[in-house]
């Protein structure tokens, strides 16, 4: 009886994967459609096909884009800031992930989905924000508020842990966060619960200060639009997740040049992910399956430039050090001058 069933769970997780796979080669082929139709887009709007070419192509190629990025799911619009290409503490951007699909199916508090968002460029972090714990139940985690647009009958129905920041280590390349709740939970519309879609959506932000996240979702919060009124730390304190980072050891160049951009990469994994919150270094991190999000929009976060900072932003114990090691130069040039001239003397 125990070979059937193994047998029958194998054949599940065959079947599960070979689906996964499947529907990743769909979107793939769509997310090349719409970088397609982008490109016709552009150059309806510079005139090519209104003025040299075909306005009936252009309203087609408009359409067309329109119908097809329907089947684009997790939007991420970036901010831009300005680094310093050698900078060791820099504000980079922020990011806002627009979610109007139901790709975090698989997620539940026993299968997360994890999102990794990695940093191109050689560039790290310059800050922690959440570090990983040998024991798991010891771990403190960020938690992302998010909220819903669409019609005023919806309502969020996220939990407030639904969308946390599970790493997030100074000198390390990328950051991780995980979803505990299905997309299909996420929606509540008049007591029947939907992922979100194309008319409705589901919003949450990061790299931005615990005061902007308060700004930000308060009110939707007071409304039951949002799951949480500001980004959080695990004590429930508004949280900084300002992206910082230090390009002392990168390769970035000098904007405009293509070099001089700072990208990132995002990429979601499954339940089979192992050390996230855990391993004393990312390289210990066990990726899982890829869990099928489909990510799209821009990835830059910041232009770099030489605009001479390469020291980190002193907080107050480090003002008062160098303001100590000031005193000291000056105290020993002093004492020098003093031996010199009594010497002359």
């Amino acid at each position: 009886m125990s070979s059937h069933v193994g047998t029958l769970r194998g054949a599940q997780t065959s079947l599960y994967r070979i689906g996964i796979a499947l529907a990743r080669f769909v979107k793939v082929v769509l997310k090349k459609c719409i970088d397609l139709n982008l490109n016709m887009l552009n150059e309806v709007f510079r005139g090519e096909f209104v003025f040299g070419f075909n306005v009936h192509t252009g309203l087609l190629a408009l359409g067309w884009l329109v119908g097809i990025n329907v089947w684009a799911s997790v939007h991420h619009i970036p901010t831009i800031s300005d680094v310093d290409y050698r900078g060791r503490s820099e504000k980079a951007g922020s990011i806002t992930f627009l979610v109007d699909g139901d790709d975090f199916f698989l997620a539940t508090p026993d299968t997360p989905v994890y999102i990794r968002i990695r940093l191109k460029s050689g560039v790290t972090l310059s800050k922690t924000l959440v570090a990983p714990t040998a024991n798991i139940t010891l771990h403190q985690p960020y938690y992302l508020a998010a909220f819903v647009t669409g019609a005023p009958s919806l309502t969020i129905n996220m939990p407030p842990d639904a969308i946390a920041i599970a790493r997030w280590v100074a000198g390390e390349k990328e950051f991780w966060l995980r979803v505990t709740t299905p997309t299909e939970d996420w929606i509540n519309d008049g007591g029947i619960l939907q992922s979100p879609d194309w008319d409705k959506h589901v919003i949450f932000r990061l790299g931005i200060s615990g005061n902007e996240s308060a700004d930000e979702m308060a009110a939707l919060y007071a409304v039951g639009k949002a799951n949480r009124p500001f980004n959080s730390n695990f004590f429930g304190e508004p949280a900084n997740t300002e992206i910082w980072v230090d390009a002392s050891a990168s390769i970035l160049g000098i904007y405009p040049d293509p070099s001089g951009t700072l990208k990132f990469n995002p990429f979601s994994a499954d339940w089979q992910t192992t050390g996230v919150e855990t391993a004393q270094h990312s390289t210990q991190i066990i990726t899982g399956d890829a869990s099928g999000v489909d990510f799209t929009g821009a990835y830059i976060i910041a232009h770099a430039y030489v605009l001479g900072r390469s020291v980190p932003m002193l907080d107050f114990q480090g003002l008062v050090g160098m303001v100590v090691l000031l005193l000291a130069v000056a105290l020993f040039v002093m004492t020098r001058t003093r031996d010199k001239n009594a010497h002359a003397g």
